[in-house]
């Protein structure tokens, strides 16, 4: 009787099935950091744009209209935003949405500060493109207020 022959089992698919289910979950993964971490710096830029603009328009000389503090604020806003890659972004243009309200605020002690809100549309326009089925990972808007006290 001849002995019987053992068939050794090879596992020569079983990586590649177990490397097609684990795909799309690191690819997730991996294009959510990538776009997060463009969110938080464009998010840092838009809060240092922001202190500009408030900065700006509350040192401005005593006898400037609102006009004129709104102008040195959008102006310093847009000098923020003029280095940073991509597409340009400056108040009314590339999705940023700069508000200043026309009267100061009240900040304690009667003094008075004025706020800057910088909105961006961050979905309809990213500052790192995604690819669209993985869009869900970015937030429809980013804001940020600063006030600053008038001197």
């Amino acid at each position: 009787m001849e002995p019987r022959r053992r068939t050794v089992r090879t596992e020569n698919g079983a990586a590649f099935v177990e490397f097609t289910l684990v795909l799309p979950f690191f690819l997730t993964l991996i294009f959510g950091l990538i776009s997060m971490g463009g969110l938080f710096s464009f998010r840092q830029t838009l809060s240092q744009a922001a202190t500009e603009g408030a900065r700006a328009a509350a040192i401005s000389p005593a006898n400037y209209t609102f006009a004129q503090r709104t102008t040195r604020a959008t102006d310093a806003i847009n000098q923020a935003f003029a280095g940073i890659g991509g597409t340009a972004v400056s108040c009314g243009v590339g999705g940023l949405t700069c508000t200043i309200p026309s009267v100061p605020t009240s900040c304690g002690n009667s003094a008075q500060c004025i706020s800057v809100t910088l909105t961006y549309a961050y979905a309809a326009n990213p500052r790192i493109p995604v690819p669209q089925f993985f869009s869900f990972t970015l937030p429809t808007t980013v804001s940020y207020t600063s006030s600053a006290r008038v001197q």
